[in-house]
């Protein structure tokens, strides 16, 4: 059932253009380590980051995390003007 509601973003992402962080759980079910890079290839300026949580939903299950690590890519990037 999920390949039959597969959306291909590919052409989609090629258009980000600003610094882009692709956060990611560490043995994350719905994504794969392949899909992962390849939308780090199509972005310019993407950067993968694997959360310390173990599955998809980083941002509901790992809160405090999920904030430092738009925190640390803000900071990051503070003077490239997202």
């Amino acid at each position: 059932m999920a390949k039959e509601f597969r959306i291909d973003f590919t052409e989609s992402i090629k258009k980000i253009k600003i610094p882009t962080a692709i956060v990611y759980g560490k043995n994350d079910a719905f994504i794969t380590a392949a899909e992962i890079s390849d939308m780090a290839k199509a972005i310019p300026q993407a950067q993968v980051i694997m959360s310390k949580n173990p599955d998809h939903f980083v941002g509901t299950n790992s809160q405090n995390e999920t904030i430092q690590i738009i925190f640390n890519f803000f900071k990051q990037h503070e003077n490239s003007h997202l």
